[in-house]
């Protein structure tokens, strides 16, 4: 089942925003119990529910469902990084590398990441 454990990443996700489950179902326009079966598992929530969670939350859908870890503000996917690339040019043309070129990417990334730790000390 595609949805195994999306209760528990929604559940994970209300309680890093500090919502209560009333809250969620409210924003949902269903009801505490609705809302409560998705969070244990026991019915799985529609397509529109789940975008809506999704948006709530600020994830993609695909972090609900559990078919990637990648949890990041998506929001910011379309804003620029210098004016020109904006952070979906970004990963799509680091998911275009080679494994070769890839490897020294990341490399290189963590090398910038270490320094720039180091400035900010």
């Amino acid at each position: 089942n595609t949805y195994m454990n999306i209760g528990d990443t929604i559940y994970k996700q209300r309680k890093a925003l500090h919502l209560r489950q009333e809250d969620v179902a409210n924003y949902l326009h269903v009801s505490k119990s609705t809302f409560c079966n998705y969070e244990n598992n026991v019915h799985e929530p529609p397509l529109d529910t789940l975008v809506s969670l999704a948006d709530l939350f600020n994830v993609s859908t695909d972090y609900l469902l559990g078919r990637t870890d990648l949890n990041c503000n998506f929001s910011i996917l379309n804003e620029t990084i210098d004016g020109q690339i904006t952070y979906s040019n970004l990963i799509n043309t680091i998911n275009e590398l080679n494994k070769e070129d890839l490897i020294y990417f990341a490399r290189t990334f963590q090398i910038l990441k270490k320094q720039a730790e180091g400035k900010s000390s």
